[in-house]
């Protein structure tokens, strides 16, 4: 309340009788057990939410009554919270620029024009602060809305949330059974050219569904939708609808129906999809099935659901948390908080009407900005490498707007504003001593430093499982990685040439035998058919020998590894042929690539080696083997490719050979740590390596980041 209770202003106002527009209703609201009256204009669906004093002054409103009588008659009802002449001047030029108030003076066609122009005037500038985020109305729903509403209204009851339920449950459980099936190779399916097509046709058609919830549940609870749109965030249409309506509803669960409601639908599409996807057979219809899982499964729960963005999620905690314009109270409460104890200024007011509501905001303020401006970078990022030049100028535009132009309006506001008046001293010592402690941090504090790298189980000397002839392969009697001895068999062939060649020899050599016998008392003759015999029986060991080899066995004990897949059976077999490998653990060794920045780093400066399996936290230390001296574009295993699930992105314009899109140092690493922990290990299988150097403070590593990276999109 103001010092004075009159106004030198007040004899201006006080024979003025305004009244409410009839396009404007009040509804009373309790948020956190106190009353609030929310005053709702229809025609522009904004909503301003006033006390229980203020609501005494504008439902007096009526058109009949004075200013005066007005402030008179709201005096002797609340006595000493009777408000002042400047308040309640401050109150009708509120209601004033709101544009809700009338009868108090003819139509002022001028300033209705100048109001119009500052609307205007106003979108643009909300355009120009977030050019990746531009709205754009098209139709009114609300006949659209109307006529389906009765179909839709048995949904919203006690039954549709039971099935909703029964129905996403059960799709959870199918999801968890088909995991590996639905992640293997998961950015591959998703970010193939083919795959982006597909999305891109699915994705409008899930959203208006997703927008229909939100104004199916809006007329649920009275409210009427008048506008639905696009909405580009980042270039890519997403549709909107202004459920801005069910603001006025004094229920807050059905505030947060509306607010989920679009989430909650599309939950229910993404479980419906997932039971198809199951059912059905790999083609079209499964693409089609996977597609609306991620669209309407995941990037509904990361985005939407997600409440540190102003999307549906941010409505319905600000509805649960019954506190009003969260996000813009939250930044005002930690301002309030920075003045009044940092700064020590006493003249403050909090935003907040208890001491847990502002823990809720400040805590919201602090962790949605660290968000969004890790949100801001990525965009920035993509945005440059996807858009070029005219992405670069608008990602640099909106990391002006989000962070440099606050930060120069509170240096502004620092050396020439009045807010910190008294205290500006004070402020600078903060903010130098703010600066100064992120400068030392960065530049002078040493941190852990390591790099984390994809390697795969490699052999060093692997011996070579080869086919002794030539024939059709009958059956294995062995397994992938499957333990073998030496000579055990693996594989049968079936070569009935060399079975046919062998009898025909056997029947040869019992043949020169028997006119040996025959050539009794002939020298001469004997010695003919003992040469002949020689030959035969040389020909027959050969015979015999090409015949043995359709047995395929072990030139060694170890463990049995089909590289590229064992061969089908009935598939044919040349002579000579690999057919798979037999390895012992002495053989393993972890090979990696590494980018050629880091090459300099594992040279001059590697402190130790970790290694770290997948889906274990357990880490074992280990050794260098070696580093290759030049560069490469060879790839050992497509386990380290993207396309794998590593690091490695492949040369587009290779389609039959795996060769990598930059070169890269082939690093290998010693695998006895993981043998002699009688780790499972397995030929090609992935594994972690963590290259740890010594502590170097963060400033000087990000900053050899960030140039490097931009160097390398510039360069592209």
């Amino acid at each position: 309340m103001s010092a004075s209770l009159y106004s030198d202003q007040w004899h201006r106002v006080a024979h003025l009788a305004p009244r409410l527009r009839k396009h404007t209703s009040i509804h009373r609201h309790d948020y956190r057990g106190a009353p609030w009256y929310v005053l709702f204009d229809a025609l522009t669906g904004q909503a301003h939410r006033f006390t229980p004093e203020a609501y005494q002054v504008i439902g007096r409103l009526d058109g009949s009554s004075s200013l005066q009588k007005i402030w008179d008659d709201v005096s002797y009802e609340i006595g000493d919270e009777m408000p002042t002449q400047d308040e309640l001047i401050g109150l009708i030029a509120k209601l004033h620029h709101a544009n809700v108030l009338a009868g108090y003076h003819d139509i002022d066609i001028d300033e209705l024009s100048h109001r119009k122009r500052q609307g205007r005037l106003k979108k643009i500038k909300q355009v120009l602060r977030s050019p990746l985020g531009v709205k754009i109305p098209l139709v009114d729903p609300d006949a659209f809305v109307n006529a389906t509403y009765p179909y839709v209204r048995p949904v919203l009851s006690i039954w549709g949330a039971l099935i909703w339920i029964t129905v996403v449950s059960f799709a959870v459980v199918l999801a968890a059974t088909h995991w590996e099936a639905l992640t293997d190779n998961l950015a591959d399916r998703v970010l193939g050219l083919n795959n982006l097509l597909l999305m891109t046709l699915v994705y409008p058609v899930i959203k208006v569904i997703h927008e229909l919830g939100h104004a199916w549940t809006t007329k649920d609870t009275g409210g009427e939708v008048h506008e639905i749109g696009v909405m580009f965030l980042v270039f890519f249409p997403v549709p909107y609808v202004d459920a801005s309506a069910a603001a006025v509803c004094p229920d807050k669960k059905q505030r947060m129906l509306v607010g989920a409601a679009g989430i909650l639908v599309e939950l229910f599409i993404a479980a419906l999809a997932m039971m198809v996807w199951v059912l059905a057979e790999p083609g079209l219809l499964r693409s089609i099935m996977f597609n609306i899982m991620v669209i309407a499964g995941i990037s509904t729960l990361l985005f939407n659901g997600n409440p540190l963005l102003r999307f549906d999620a941010y409505y319905v905690l600000s509805d649960w948390l019954e506190i009003p314009n969260f996000g813009q109270r939250a930044n005002q409460q930690l301002g309030f908080l920075i003045k009044r104890f940092l700064l020590n200024k006493r003249d403050t007011t909090s935003s907040a009407d208890s001491s847990k509501e502002s823990f809720w905001l400040v805590m919201y303020a602090i962790i949605s900005f660290v968000y969004r401006m890790f949100l801001m970078v990525f965009i920035a990022i993509f945005v440059a490498t996807s858009y070029f030049f005219v992405g670069v100028v608008l990602a640099i535009w909106s990391l002006y707007m989000a962070l440099i132009l606050p930060s120069l309006k509170i240096l502004k506001e620092m050396v020439v504003g009045t807010q910190l008046e008294g205290a500006k001293i004070r402020a600078w010592c903060w903010l130098l001593g703010v600066v100064f402690a992120v400068a030392a941090g960065l530049l002078l504090m040493p941190f852990p430093h390591s790099s984390v790298i994809h390697g795969v189980v490699d052999s060093r000397e692997p011996t070579n499982v080869r086919a002794g002839a030539s024939g059709e392969l009958r059956h294995w009697w062995v397994e992938d990685g499957e333990t073998v001895e030496e000579g055990q068999l693996m594989a049968d062939l079936y070569a009935p040439e060399l079975t046919s060649e062998v009898a025909r020899l056997e029947g040869q050599r019992r043949e020169a035998e028997f006119r040996i016998q025959a050539t009794v008392g002939n020298p001469q003759a004997i010695a003919i058919e003992l040469e002949n015999l020689s030959l035969i029986e040389n020909r027959l060991a050969d015979a015999q020998l090409r015949a043995s080899g359709t047995r395929i066995v072990s030139p060694r004990s170890g463990q049995v590894n089909f590289d590229q897949g064992r061969l089908h059976l009935g598939q044919f077999i040349q002579r000579g042929q690999t057919v798979g490998t037999v390895t012992q653990d002495s053989d393993f060794r972890i090979r990696s690539l590494l980018l050629g920045h880091l090459q300099p780093q594992v040279v001059n400066d590697l402190q130790e080696v970790k290694l770290k399996l997948p889906g274990q936290n357990r880490e074992f230390e280990s050794t260098l083997l070696g580093i290759s001296p030049s560069a490469t574009r060879e790839i050992p295993s497509i386990t380290l490719t993207r396309q794998g699930g590593g690091q490695v992105a492949l040369d587009p314009e290779q389609t039959e050979e795996l060769r990598a899109y930059r070169q890269h140092y082939t690093l290998d690493v010693n695998a006895q740590p993981l043998i002699d922990a009688e780790v499972a290990v397995a030929l090609d299988s992935r594994v972690y390596i963590k290259l740890v150097h010594t502590p170097s403070p963060i400033g000087y590593r990000l900053w050899d980041n960030i140039r490097r990276n931009f160097l390398s999109l510039f360069e592209r």
